[in-house]
């Protein structure tokens, strides 16, 4: 059942100008670096006063990006469907990208992929869709609307800390509007190119490394068919 989001107190819309403000520092989506998990703050360099690392310690982890043409809208919609088979609950999709570069049919794809049968639109005036008929809950949010406190007041944590609402998959689209991101977010970045699209996509934990191995064109040529 779609649901719009409900307008109590920490509910709020604002119309202003858009934040240029990056995910990674940039402002252009063409650019991802790699997601780095960073060790605790190293002790001191004077080796008289060097401690054992603890045997538990966190070595630095990089996971490199995955990249992908996307052809056509079919592409990007067998993309959406491949995702929304396999990812998990929790998990948060932040969709970076020009207008017209395939967010929302993305998100389209990847509402087929957990089996929600309704029309899925960009809910670019009520903010938040809340999809609940498929395999997970799927929570669609637009943000290019809104900026600064605005974001803020959409309390857009609740979607993935599973204390209000049942973990499921939230994606969101004009992601940079973000001012505090979520913990291990898969970032997307769609662009505009020869005539049809690409996508990076940078995974920030073990488990979305491990699912993007698997994707290839071959995968999802065979989604398409």
């Amino acid at each position: 059942m779609k649901r719009k989001p409900r307008p109590y107190g920490k509910f709020k819309t604002q119309n202003s100008c858009p934040d240029v403000t990056g995910l990674v520092g940039n402002a252009h989506p063409t650019v991802l670096s790699p997601v780095t998990c960073h060790p605790p703050t190293p002790p001191p360099s004077n080796p008289s006063t060097l401690k054992p690392i603890h045997p538990h310690t966190p070595a630095m982890v990089t996971f490199a990006p995955q990249s992908l043409s996307l052809h056509q809208t079919e592409s990007t919609l067998a993309l959406g469907r491949w995702l929304g088979e396999r990812l998990t609950a929790g998990t948060v999709l932040l969709l970076q990208g020009d207008l017209g570069s395939g967010k929302t049919t993305l998100a389209k794809g990847l509402g087929q992929g957990l089996g929600i049968t309704e029309d899925i639109d960009s809910p670019t005036f009520t903010l938040i869709s809340e999809y609940l008929g498929g395999r997970l809950p799927f929570y669609h949010v637009d943000l290019y609307r809104l900026e600064g406190k605005a974001v803020d007041n959409l309390y857009l944590e609740t979607y993935w800390d599973g204390l209000e609402f049942p973990p499921g998959i939230v994606a969101i689209e004009w992601a940079e509007r973000l001012r505090h991101l979520p913990p291990a977010p898969l970032r997307v970045a769609l662009t505009h190119r020869d005539g049809g699209r690409h996508v990076v996509l940078a995974p920030a934990d073990v488990t979305q490394a491990t699912l993007l191995e698997t994707l290839t064109p071959d995968a999802l040529l065979v989604d398409e068919v």
